[in-house]
């Protein structure tokens, strides 16, 4: 399979991969062979399927840095596909790429804050607390907390949880949201109650 795949002769290469998987079903490099030879004929949907192949067999095999190389591929990929959709304003085809990203790793802070920010742009509020409940409850510095609050914040706010909106916005003490969370505070304060 390597062989074909270097001369770029992906169809083969993907066959000869395959029937060495069918030898030897825990072998990962097979898989991961597969994976690369879909991306480079451009069919992503296979690459995904394949890279969550190699995650098995290489865990199978305890094969750790495999396994974390065939998942830094997917979400790289995924994420710069969610990324391209938030930037074009397309926020639900956005949510929908940054979800798979937990398909390949449900620890990742950073894609939990992202989720909450474009369910909040799409005031989804309730997705947008799970998910920056999520971003707390994963974050390891990769997302500052003060960030994180803020899209807490907007979303009770939008829930109509004035108190717990006013919480999280007083927990926002730096950042770029700082003054903006000061300012939804005093509104929050001056609003007539009903």
């Amino acid at each position: 399979g390597n062989t074909e795949y270097r001369q770029d002769n992906f169809e083969k290469a993907i066959e000869h991969y395959k029937r060495a998987i069918e030898i030897k079903s825990d072998y990962t490099d097979p898989y991961l062979g597969i994976a690369l030879s879909y991306e480079n004929q451009e069919d992503f949907e296979a690459m995904l399927e394949y890279l969550k192949k190699t995650i098995d067999a290489a865990n199978q095999s305890n094969e750790r840095t495999k396994a974390d190389d065939a998942m830094r591929k997917a979400k790289g990929y995924l994420l710069r596909r969610g990324d391209e959709a938030q930037r074009s304003e397309n926020f639900q085809e956005a949510i929908n790429w940054f979800v798979r990203v937990l398909e390949f790793d449900t620890t990742d802070a950073m894609v939990y804050y992202v989720l909450s920010i474009n369910h909040n742009t799409l005031q989804n509020w309730d997705a947008a607390v799970e998910n920056a409940m999520l971003a707390l409850e994963n974050n390891n510095s990769d997302v500052e907390d003060t960030n994180i609050y803020f899209q807490l914040a907007t979303a009770n706010q939008g829930l109509g949880n004035s108190s717990l909106a006013c919480e999280y916005f007083g927990k926002v003490t730096s950042g770029p949201f700082r003054q903006r969370a000061e300012y939804e505070i005093c509104l929050l304060y001056t609003s007539p109650s009903p």
